[in-house]
């Protein structure tokens, strides 16, 4: 019997097919693509919805069939483990089709020195705490041996796929697909050390009494970088999407959609320029929301009194002709995510995104990857 589940306010944001979720992996030991594909049949069963259909506000339950989820390619040639970023990103961006059938595919590239992994999650099934989520119980269900294990896995980590938890809602728009194009955007990485940020908070406190966080620092200084860049005429607006499970008990950290609310405040761009890192900082601190259950049930109900206006076009994370767009992506569980071979060696994010910024780190440095 085939399923229905009704998408989410938030998850409207992403009904047209906009920003899916892709990263590269790279694993120095070669994963037999069979575990994959069982493991993959295995997911299917919790996580359908990432293996359903979408259309006219809902997501619909569909029967497994492997070849809609997965691709494999054999490459003769060794794996070149010293390539950078954009090398990565400019090899693999259309790796995988821009229009998946599914809400969900993988292609899986089995190099003579290791294997590569690129899963692709439309927005639409789910955020990137979701994505990575359903990675690491595919991994470990693929790395399981025994039947038991499995099972195990299967029953602890079975995520809560139900959409509308505060409140009921229903959507009936159809949105055709749109394929953002990235052939004349630029990305560019800029290395933040962790040292330095640790300094700017110290001197917050020091200075003007003011708390701030690693993320408002890490802000200021994007806000300074596309303010170089004279982008924008008179202010930048600053889109965060803040992830609402810790704070709110009925998501949870099984939450599998879109727990998500996006922080917008704009900015001056003389103010900007004119700031220190730690004053502009504390003013983004000063920006930042209360989420409790209250303010978020009143944020779902602007986005329904949208909708009801017939506001579409406002149905969307951002707008880059205003601003960016930053994903704080810094505590990604990249070391969960074992296929039986090991943590992967190389992760590189190929999502694409006019004037997005994803915040990536290694041991001694924030990564910040801009694309404008």
């Amino acid at each position: 019997m085939i399923k229905n589940l009704h998408i989410s306010q938030i998850d409207t944001h992403f009904a047209n097919g906009t920003y899916p979720i892709e990263f590269f992996f790279f694993y120095p030991h070669k994963i037999e693509t069979s575990t994959i594909r069982k493991a993959l049949e295995t997911a299917s069963k919790i996580f359908w919805p990432a293996f359903g259909t979408y259309e006219q506000g809902i997501i619909h339950k569909q029967k497994f069939i492997e070849e809609k989820f997965i691709a494999e390619k054999t490459i003769n040639e060794p794996f070149n483990q010293n390539q950078t970023e954009n090398q990565i990103y400019n090899t693999h961006k259309s790796s995988n089709p821009e229009a998946i059938e599914r809400l969900f595919f993988i292609s899986v590239f089995q190099y003579p020195n290791g294997t590569a992994l690129i899963p692709k999650l439309s927005h639409l099934a789910g955020d990137g705490y979701s994505y990575f989520y359903f990675l690491m119980v595919l991994s470990a269900l693929a790395s399981s041996r025994s039947t038991l294990k499995k099972w195990t896995i299967y029953y602890a980590y079975k995520p809560l796929s139900t959409r509308n938890v505060l409140r009921s809602f229903r959507f009936q728009q159809q949105f055709e697909n749109i394929i953002q194009p990235s052939d004349n955007l630029d990305l560019v990485y800029m290395q933040l050390p962790k040292k330095q940020v640790k300094q700017h908070i110290k001197n917050c406190l020091a200075k003007h009494q003011i708390t701030i966080s690693t993320n408002d620092v890490i802000c200021s200084y994007i806000l300074k970088k596309f303010n170089d860049l004279s982008l924008f005429s008179e202010s930048i607006e600053l889109t965060m999407p803040v992830d609402i499970r810790n704070h709110i008990k009925e998501y949870g950290p099984k939450y599998f959609g879109n727990a998500l609310l996006f922080s917008r405040n704009s900015y001056n761009i003389n103010d900007i320029k004119n700031m220190s890192v730690e004053k502009l900082a504390a003013e983004i601190r000063k920006s930042a929301p209360e989420i409790n259950k209250v303010n978020y049930i009143d944020y779902l109900k602007s986005i329904e009194a949208q909708i009801e206006k017939g506001e579409y076009s406002g149905l969307r994370p951002f707008d880059p002709d205003k601003g960016c767009l930053v994903t704080n992506l810094s505590k990604l569980p990249t070391n969960k995510l074992n296929f039986g071979t090991g943590r992967p060696e190389i992760v590189s994010t190929i999502t694409k995104g006019k004037n997005s910024v994803a915040v990536l780190s290694d041991k001694d440095n924030f990564i910040l990857r801009m694309m404008y």
